[in-house]
């Protein structure tokens, strides 16, 4: 469903303005698995609310660690479609610099808690998945600034 949140508006654009192309196909597939993958995360804050009204998301259906492990993976496999997006637009290298930052943030905070990512005190998994989960928030716009930004510095006449 979270992907057809992401998908279906570039559709609708591209549809409209005549484009149909690789490209369009190829942002279609990262902005809907990007969205989907925003979805996990916001689940992994919610987990408490979810379990108890009965809902099926990925870290109630698997448990709290387990969850949070799929979700960790996951947002690590946007890094090659971040990568595909980059080198298909011939984006800057500050795009990647950012990225690459940002993948890095991630590992840093995953590193310092890996004793709470692997063991099994649910609370404390609670806690870890709200905060990855407000990390997210703040990658999720840096990243996105970063692919504005770095669309505009590449048609730029002045840079």
């Amino acid at each position: 469903m979270n992907f057809t949140v992401g998908a279906v508006p570039i559709l609708i654009v591209s549809a409209f303005s005549g484009v149909s192309h690789t490209g369009v196909l190829i942002l279609v597939i990262v902005i809907g698995v990007t969205t989907a993958v925003n979805s996990l995360w916001e689940d992994l804050a919610d987990y408490s609310a979810d379990r108890i009204s009965g809902a099926k998301t990925v870290p109630v259906v698997f448990g709290p660690r387990n969850g949070l492990l799929v979700t960790v993976a996951l947002g690590y496999g946007l890094l090659p479609l971040m990568l595909l997006v980059g080198v298909m637009f011939s984006l800057p290298v500050i795009f990647y610099v950012v990225l690459f930052g940002l993948a890095f943030f991630v590992s840093i905070r995953l590193v310092q808690n890996r004793e709470t990512l692997l063991g099994y005190d649910v609370q404390r998994l609670l806690k870890l998945g709200d905060m990855l989960a407000g990390d997210f928030v703040i990658v999720a716009i840096i990243q996105t600034l970063n692919l504005m930004l770095s669309g505009y510095l590449k048609v730029s006449p002045i840079l």
